[in-house]
């Protein structure tokens, strides 16, 4: 192969695994959303996901707003996902990383749910608030 064939290879399968990755990354973020969204929905949670599958923020519609969010990241992390307000997927997230978050937004939220109904945020959080 020569130099010339080498390049124009490489050029057709960038832009044919761009348009893979792209999809892939926006098939998981969709997933997650719909997930969030759903699981809100169906536990009575003011919460919702904001922004485009790939990028997407979490937000939580009530007066002490922080503290739901700082309880969810808590038990997040207690099921080894560490996640941010701000939420990104990647190529590098695979179908059995997406099925352990996927799980760990369920049950999550499920303390959450729990905490608001008692409304006990500061006994779930068991610690220091973030400072926003």
């Amino acid at each position: 192969m020569t130099k010339e064939e080498r390049q124009i290879y490489m050029k057709k399968w960038r832009q044919e695994n761009k348009d893979k990755v792209y999809s892939y990354v926006w098939r998981n973020g969709n997933k997650l959303k719909k997930a969030f969204n759903k699981k809100c929905k169906e536990l009575g949670i003011k919460g919702e996901t904001i922004g485009e599958a790939p990028r997407f923020n979490v937000k939580f519609n009530y007066e002490d707003s922080i503290g739901v969010r700082d309880l969810w990241h808590k038990e997040m992390i207690k099921r080894g996902i560490f996640i941010g307000i701000q939420i990104y997927t990647t190529p590098m997230i695979k179908a059995e990383h997406i099925k352990k978050i996927l799980q760990a937004i369920d049950e999550s939220l499920e303390v959450v749910a729990k905490a608001i109904k008692e409304d006990s945020l500061d006994r779930y959080l068991d610690g220091q608030r973030s400072l926003q």
